[in-house]
């Protein structure tokens, strides 16, 4: 150990870490973040305004029991948001501020709640890569407004058809 001593008969195990069953990489339990985008100032006028698609998300996560993580860009914990940012003209989540933060502090294990597929993708090839690798390293998309999570066949399917109807 750190201290140079042989290990003994209190010391405690280290519990073992849970790793993803296809990447091998670490998991960590339950934490839940909430991405929120709209592409224009208009549409923050409407049901589509920001702080609509965060309550729905709010909604969503208490009624799964899922619990919001630390992390922010938007002084709510948990929550990324991209305000004014047109998914057809920043197709992938990392061009985006909010986005490419979320990219950052995102890991395997956790949850990410959006209220519809149009609101993260605009672009069927891009939605499908992006959620196989989350699929791939264990992180559940979940799409609020249709009560739908991708780590499961029928979501995904439900998913790739409203994808092609929003492309």
């Amino acid at each position: 150990n750190s201290r140079g001593r042989k290990a003994g008969w209190n010391d405690k195990p280290k519990p073992p870490v849970q790793l993803h069953r296809e990447s091998n990489l670490p998991l960590r339990a339950g934490v839940t973040f909430i991405y929120a985008r709209v592409s224009s100032k208009e549409q923050a006028l409407t049901g589509l305004s920001l702080d609509a698609q965060v309550s729905r998300c709010l909604r969503y996560a208490a009624a799964h029991g899922l619990t919001l993580a630390k992390e922010h860009n938007s002084g709510r914990e948990g929550v990324f948001i991209d305000g004014g940012e047109s998914a057809y003209k920043k197709v992938s989540l990392d061009m985006r501020g909010g986005g490419s933060a979320l990219l950052k502090a995102i890991r395997p294990g956790d949850h990410l709640i959006v209220t519809a597929p149009h609101r993260l993708f605009r672009n069927l090839l891009a939605a499908e890569a992006q959620m196989e690798e989350w699929r791939r390293i264990g992180i559940s998309l979940h799409f609020a407004d249709m009560n739908v999570r991708t780590d499961t066949p029928a979501g995904r399917l439900m998913v790739q058809i409203f994808g092609a109807i929003a492309e």
